[in-house]
């Protein structure tokens, strides 16, 4: 029982971790689809190597 207590605990250490590099993130991430928008708003066709790099 002690085993499962700290299984969930750990996951839910894990998820917490991901919510809190993802939040660290988002600012990032936002501005690549701004301009990612921008670009397509201007008829602009990226190809798809330079959609990785964003």
């Amino acid at each position: 029982m002690c085993e499962n207590y700290a299984g969930k605990a750990f996951k839910k250490m894990r998820i917490f971790a991901c919510h809190f590099v993802f939040a660290r993130r988002f600012p990032e991430i936002i501005r690549a689809l701004q301009l990612f928008h921008l670009l397509l708003k201007n008829g602009l066709v990226i190809a798809q190597d330079e959609l990785w790099v964003l």
